[in-house]
């Protein structure tokens, strides 16, 4: 299960579901970017705790929500300070 729910494809799916809803209101409220801007950057206070916690410790086990996966891998890719573990090297 565990395998399944982590998976590149399943994660990549989860995160279109943020990016369909993206254009509602576009050219006025921007109800919808404005929804995937705070998704964003509730991620991105994730990461920044993360961050905080890699100057400590040299492994850290992250367990959250499939719907933060892609956007926690990609930041963590992006840092060149992080490396990240496959998951299906621990379940």
């Amino acid at each position: 299960m565990y395998r399944n729910i982590n998976s590149d494809e399943l994660s990549y799916h989860n995160q279109q579901l943020y990016l369909v809803n993206n254009q509602i209101g576009a050219g006025e409220s921007y109800a919808g970017a404005n929804y995937f801007g705070q998704w964003y950057m509730r991620n991105l206070k994730i990461f920044a705790n993360l961050q905080k916690i890699c100057e400590k410790y040299r492994r850290v086990f992250v367990l959250y929500g499939a719907g933060h996966l892609y956007i926690l891998r990609e930041l963590i890719n992006l840092c060149e300070d992080m490396q990240l573990a496959d998951y299906r090297d621990y379940l």
